[in-house]
């Protein structure tokens, strides 16, 4: 998910996130961070709702159901990511509790020392010792102002931080859902966009179309010219998929050799317009292998593509296209087939 917020908004949530997870029994760490960021920016529903319902309930979350929520509504990332993030942010949250400490310490002496002032001060008391005296809590406000300022400054550039690991997770999330081949978004991806996309579905309103693809003889592609060649063929056509689909359009490598469309508000015909305008751009295009001059041509695809129906479920729906994608196959390949 991408974070289009301006830095004032992006403040706004910092301090509704960092309030929310300072009542709950988790660790202070990137994931619960990136939990109640999300649930700060209102922008991720069926997180929302599940926080809700706890919030209700008034239990209080802790580490294994933070990260339970993290994986199934935010992103997975790997371990190392994770664990560095981790070290950085308890590295950050240190240094304010280190600065927070010291000011408090510095504070809460300078009351003393100013309640016995305030006790040894008489009204015969020479001017010299006067004056000695004064100049003491005079070094003492000094004192107390500088770790008050060093505070504040502290706090400062831990506002940064917090924004600079944020975009750094966000960033991180992004590339755990993108194929690293292809582009595309992965099918972990796709299947959380594809549920939202049903979970948000008005009633009565036009559902989107799915289009599943597949390259014909993919296997003996990469038999004839190497896997190499193989994985430039994926590449090829992840480009040729990201130049055809336009606005809320969402494409991704399904797996292995087998690519998805979701076309939202886009009836059976227009996505077997955009599943044929795809099938026959790779048909006519050639492919370039690695040190060779000669490009290979008369790669094709075969389609499926199914419009969703009321009530439909991601599954029924991807069933539905995959068994139209077989008859394509079935038929001889390079052709598409519209579902039932």
């Amino acid at each position: 998910m991408k974070y289009p917020d301006s830095a004032q908004r992006s403040a706004e949530f910092l301090r509704v996130a960092l309030a929310l997870m300072s009542k709950h029994d988790a660790a202070l760490h990137p994931i619960t961070y990136a939990v109640w960021y999300e649930y700060a920016s209102g922008r991720n529903r069926a997180l929302n709702q599940e926080l809700d319902n706890h919030l209700k309930a008034d239990s209080k979350l802790d580490e294994d159901v933070t990260r339970r929520l993290y994986a199934a509504y935010v992103a997975e990332l790997d371990p190392q990511t994770i664990a560095r993030f981790n070290e950085e942010f308890q590295r950050l949250l240190s240094e304010v509790s280190i600065s927070a400490s010291r000011t408090g310490s510095d504070t809460s002496q300078f009351g003393l020392r100013l309640e016995r002032l305030g006790k040894e001060l008489k009204p015969d008391m020479p001017i010299a010792e006067l004056h000695q005296r004064i100049e003491g809590m005079l070094a003492d406000i000094q004192s107390v102002h500088g770790s008050i300022q060093v505070l504040n400054e502290r706090l400062d550039h831990s506002q940064e931080e917090v924004e600079r690991l944020k975009r750094e997770l966000v960033r991180a999330r992004e590339e755990a859902l993108i194929d690293g081949l292809s582009g595309l978004l992965n099918r972990k991806a796709f299947d959380e966009r594809m549920q939202l996309l049903l979970s948000t579905l008005q009633p009565g309103a036009l559902g989107p179309s799915l289009v599943m693809i597949d390259i014909d003889n993919f296997k003996q592609i990469n038999d004839s010219f190497g896997h190499l060649f193989g994985d430039a063929v994926i590449r090829s056509i992840g480009h040729l998929i990201k130049s055809t689909v336009k606005g809320q359009d969402i494409a991704a490598r399904y797996g292995g050799e087998e690519f998805a469309l979701l076309l939202p508000e886009t009836p059976l015909s227009g996505a077997r317009v955009v599943a044929d305008r795809l099938r026959s751009a790779l048909s006519q295009s050639r492919i370039r292998r690695l040190n060779s001059e000669e490009p290979v041509g008369n790669i094709t695809m075969s389609a499926g593509v199914a419009a969703h129906l009321q009530g439909e479920d991601a599954m029924s729906l991807i069933a539905r296209a995959d068994t139209a994608l077989y008859v394509s196959k079935a038929q001889g390949r390079n052709c598409i087939t519209m579902a039932d």
